[in-house]
């Protein structure tokens, strides 16, 4: 899943996948899809100042199916 987040691509999750404070971050010109396959992707910060868990930046896309 790395790779597709810095590089752009698709990844399927196999299993759930819990955020936490460092952010998944989608860059400029990246597109990135992820298949959820079923699974759930949550968020759990133990950072009172951390609002963000993903972040996609300007000219970036994120698809989720």
């Amino acid at each position: 899943m790395v790779s597709a987040i810095e590089n752009g691509g698709k990844f399927e999750l196999d299993t759930d996948l819990t955020l936490t404070d460092e952010p998944l971050v989608i860059k400029n010109g990246k597109e990135v899809e992820i298949d959820l396959n079923g699974k759930t992707i949550t968020g759990r910060s133990t950072n009172a100042s951390a609002s963000k868990l993903i972040t996609v930046s300007e000219g970036a896309t994120l698809k989720l199916t």
